[in-house]
């Protein structure tokens, strides 16, 4: 198993062994036959564990089609595998398209959007603890 990969719109890096994080190019734009692809990739790096999801749409004009964001909402295969899942976008416009995103496609995992990915990391940490208690 490969702990990064790269694409020509995302690299995609397991920096925790429960987190795998996508961090979009610039001007990327994911359609469906991305996302099928990227989901090989997560369901590879996960090893069929839980995992933690971190999105970072932090390039400029980085984002996915309607298909995509579906897909990755409720039909791909590493879904059940989420634990919960964090975008981090750092405009106004960002944050507004993702909450639509999330209201509109109601992911079947827990999606918070941050303003940075030390800022996921700290929540994923405090989901973890959740999950002791």
């Amino acid at each position: 198993m490969r702990d990064s990969v790269e694409t020509d719109k995302v690299i995609v890096s397991k920096v925790d062994a429960d987190i795998i994080v996508t961090t979009y190019k610039e001007a990327a734009v994911l359609d469906l036959i991305d996302a099928k692809e990227l989901d090989s990739v997560y369901v590879t790096m996960s090893q069929g564990n839980d995992v933690f999801y971190l999105v970072d749409l932090t390039a400029l004009n980085a984002d996915l089609t309607n298909d995509a964001q579906s897909y990755f909402s409720r039909k791909a295969r590493i879904v059940p595998n989420i634990k919960a899942a964090a975008i981090v976008i750092n405009t106004l416009r960002g944050r507004i398209v993702a909450r639509f995103y999330i209201q509109y496609f109601k992911p079947l995992y827990t999606t918070k959007i941050v303003g940075s990915v030390e800022e996921a990391k700290a929540w994923f940490a405090s989901v973890r603890k959740e999950e002791l208690v």
